[in-house]
């Protein structure tokens, strides 16, 4: 609509488009037709942020809803936008973003609590126009110092502007807001406690070859969404949060499809039982060669967590061969960390942590160490084959020949 306002349509015939669209937004100053100083920007700043700038503007009881809009938004623009230093005396140097850390953009360092709100420019010399280096190095740290170090300053006094970071022209636009915003969601569901799910498992749910109606209900139980009687009873729509099948625990989702009585006899009748486990690995030296390699398939409700017993049974292995110097790869991050500090919550996997560090202190050297999950093909591999298998299987010194495609 806007396009045919500017050029023109005669009924169904468009007209020549004479500048691109990006272009026709710049500022006047830069070619375009947008305008900082119209009527409707200069009625917004004279009410709501007559002295300070949008960034900083606040939300007055009387606020119109236009107005109360355009800030539920502006949390968009707060992500994305970055200041490009001129002659920084718009620029807080610990509260805004200005310095080229893609991270956060902001100091890092400490600040002092007797410390003003200084600006950027007094960290400029006003006649060299260049950083005061000994008051920088002696005010954050050296991160910090040397990337103020690196930003260019102007040779005239030009003043602060504001760049977006969300593409490599700095014009902010609706696809790279919208792109920074889903990569931010992202980060707040690995950073939750109720997002700490891999992505492959959503992939593995909506790209399972069953009803559509199935994968709706495998994504809800994931999302912990479910109905179940807990739920109902948090909402006050039933009076009781007990299990109706087991009369015993109550009824969570876990319960429902994998820990009560009933529950786990459906599984052990299906062919997809969620307490059986495959546990491998592979023992190689520094030259690549295979000294060892293990499957097993456990059953997981008897035993404590699957990833350390797979560090167990590779430390005893070591041992018996009287290897002593270990490394131990893995993409299982929690586990690893387990390892290294041999802490963990409660029951089964308190002894873990404790016998996987008393056979860590038999080795010379015994580290652990985690690898994205692309890294360690063989031993994913070797556990899918062993959850088929009845029994442990040993392959010594050698490879099993169905891997031998990914060595």
């Amino acid at each position: 609509m806007s396009s045919k306002f500017w050029w023109g349509q005669n009924g169904g015939d468009r007209k020549i488009r004479w500048l691109s669209w990006r272009k026709l937004c710049r500022p006047k100053v830069q070619e375009g037709l947008q305008d900082n100083h119209s009527l409707l920007f200069r009625v917004l700043k004279s009410k709501y942020f007559p002295s300070t700038t949008f960034l900083k503007a606040s939300i007055p009881s009387n606020a119109s809803f236009a107005w109360k809009s355009i800030m539920a938004a502006r949390k968009i623009v707060e992500m994305g936008y970055c200041w490009k230093v001129g002659n920084g005396r718009q620029i807080s140097i610990w509260e805004d973003k200005w310095i080229p850390s893609p991270s956060t953009y902001k100091i890092s360092s400490l600040r002092l609590q007797n410390e003003g709100s200084f600006y950027v420019n007094d960290l400029i010399d006003p006649q060299t126009k260049s950083w005061k280096k000994d008051l920088i190095s002696r005010s954050f740290r050296l991160e910090d110092a040397a990337l103020i170090l690196k930003i260019p300053l102007p040779n005239e006094g030009t003043s602060d502007s504001i760049f977006w970071v969300g593409n490599s022209s700095g014009v902010f636009s609706i696809s790279s807001a919208y792109k920074l915003l889903e990569s931010s969601y992202e980060v707040d569901l690995e950073e939750s406690s109720s997002g700490k799910v891999d992505g492959s498992l959503w992939k593995a749910i909506w790209s399972a070859k069953v009803p559509h109606k199935i994968r709706v209900f495998a994504w809800k139980a994931a999302c912990n969404i479910l109905p179940i009687k807990t739920k109902l009873f948090d909402r006050n729509i039933i009076p009781s949060f007990t299990c109706d099948l087991c009369n015993k625990d109550l009824e969570t989702s876990s319960h429902a499809l994998l820990e009560c009585s009933s529950a786990r006899l459906v599984w052990v009748c299906s062919s997809l039982d969620p307490f059986n486990c495959g546990v491998s690995f592979v023992m190689r030296d520094f030259l690549g060669h295979c000294v060892l390699a293990y499957a097993d398939r456990v059953r997981m409700e008897q035993g404590p967590n699957v990833q350390l017993s797979t560090f167990v049974l590779a430390l005893q292995a070591s041992l018996e061969q009287s290897i002593n110097k270990v490394q131990f790869e893995r993409s299982h991050r929690l586990a690893i960390s387990v390892c290294r500090t041999s802490q963990m919550d409660s029951g089964n996997n308190v002894i873990l942590a404790t016998k996987i560090n008393r056979l860590a202190s038999l080795f010379c050297i015994c580290e652990f160490s985690s690898i994205p999950p692309g890294c360690n093909v063989l031993a994913l591999e070797l556990a899918a084959y062993a959850y088929n298998i009845s029994s442990s299987e040993t392959w010594l010194g050698t490879i099993p020949p169905f891997l031998i495609k990914h060595v």
